[in-house]
């Protein structure tokens, strides 16, 4: 069964696009917190826990990379997708995950999924499915039809 509450932290610089996500992902049942910098999402995060935290690494000011290097010294274990409008800054969920470079080393988190910009709602809500339901024995036996996000995905296709 999955939680009653999801709790997601949304950081971009892009307000538009900040409050378009953050409408769409409460509409469909998640707890979302917003920061328009890195340094607001650190503030956020110090006063309370995320299920997943979807970063832009591009902003200016403190980048993605700074904020999710903070953020993993803090927690090292925190689920983050990544979103960037350069391709070359991470490796990509639908790619063949080889590391790629970016401005000051190489974002090599297997856990770190990142989608490009522009990039199509049902793909955010597939790494937050896998986040929400990762694959256990737990949920073997449950037909794919139960799963509220499955449903949600199938709709967008």
């Amino acid at each position: 069964m999955m939680p009653e509450e999801f709790k997601i932290l949304l950081v971009d610089e892009d307000p538009d696009l900040v409050k378009v996500l953050a409408i769409v992902l409460r509409r469909h049942g998640c707890t979302v917190k917003t920061a328009l910098s890195g340094s607001e999402a650190l503030r956020v995060f110090a006063r309370q826990s995320f299920e997943v935290i979807i970063i832009e690494l591009t902003m200016s000011g403190m980048s993605g990379i700074k904020l999710i290097n903070r953020i993993r010294a803090i927690q090292p274990a925190q689920k983050i997708i990544a979103i960037s409008v350069r391709p070359k800054r991470c490796r990509f969920w639908d790619s063949t995950r080889i590391p790629m470079p970016f401005e000051g080393g190489i974002l090599d988190a297997p856990d770190i999924d990142c989608l490009k910009k522009p990039f199509k709602i049902k793909h955010l809500f597939e790494l937050i499915d896998k986040i929400r339901e990762p694959e256990s024995e737990c949920n073997e036996g449950i037909p794919d039809n139960t799963s509220r996000w499955r449903k949600i995905r199938m709709l967008l296709d």
